[in-house]
């Protein structure tokens, strides 16, 4: 399943991604990982 994690580069943020990326691709979106996310759809 792929899981996006908004606040990745925190202190939770950063625990959650080390449990779930082992099961699960995860998609990091923080002030420190430089991705964003706009709320839109992804254009096909």
């Amino acid at each position: 399943m792929k899981i996006i994690l908004i606040g990745a580069s925190g202190t939770i943020g950063r625990k959650i991604g080390e449990r779930l990326q082992n099961a699960h691709e995860i998609i990091t979106v923080g002030s420190k990982s430089g991705a964003s996310w706009d709320g839109e759809p992804p254009r096909s």
